[in-house]
């Protein structure tokens, strides 16, 4: 008798307090994944957000319509509607190629004349600049020069002039990051990408 007592205990259904104990507790369970997922979900628009639109060619900026200023590219702040504008910058490789240069920049300009500091480019023409292979302080090289030259001929005007060119370099060199936006800081790679963002052509 008393195992059979014992054995209808066993089976008898859940008291009231624990049923109720085990919904509260899936249900956290339930609300602990859903923040976790919000979490990765913020991080991934934070992050996303912080290079603007990816960068680059094939998916940057120019493939959403426009581009943005350095501040508004750095903002890690994805629900801001920053303004928009169109550039129409050209690539490294444009410049290297073509003969019309604005003034008062040309092919034997000397990168140490508009740049400072100059280094690793202290003897080198911005056409040289421009034929320098490799990466790192090499590509931003690269895209800095073109950059100068798409602000002087006006194709990213609103977005970059070349005293902000020049500044985006000197801050750089000088302090080994470029900060567009407070507590954000680029190396030469993210500093390029954003350049290449302003050259759709």
């Amino acid at each position: 008798m008393t195992d059979r007592t014992e054995m209808e205990k066993d089976n008898a259904p859940a008291s009231d307090v624990e049923q109720e104990t085990a919904a509260t507790l899936e249900k956290r369970r339930r609300l602990l994944k859903l923040d976790i997922g919000s979490v990765a979900m913020v991080t991934t628009l934070a992050s996303r957000s912080a290079f603007g639109w990816g960068g680059g060619h094939g998916d940057g900026p120019q493939c959403g319509g426009g581009c943005k200023t350095p501040s508004a590219y750095g903002s890690i702040n994805a629900s801001r509607p920053d303004k928009k504008y169109t550039c129409q910058g050209r690539t490294p490789g444009y410049w290297k190629n073509h003969d019309g240069w604005p003034s008062p920049y040309n092919k034997n300009t000397k990168f140490k004349d508009v740049f400072d500091p100059s280094s690793p480019f202290e003897n080198k023409t911005l056409l040289e600049v421009l034929e320098t292979g490799g990466g790192g302080d090499y590509e931003l090289g690269r895209h800095i020069v073109a950059a100068l030259l798409n602000a002087a001929e006006g194709w990213t005007s609103g977005v970059l002039s070349v005293n902000q060119v020049k500044n985006i370099w000197h801050e750089y060199k000088t302090k080994g990051y470029f900060e567009p936006t407070a507590g954000v800081h680029w190396d030469s790679a993210q500093i390029t990408d954003y350049l290449q963002s302003t050259m759709p052509l």
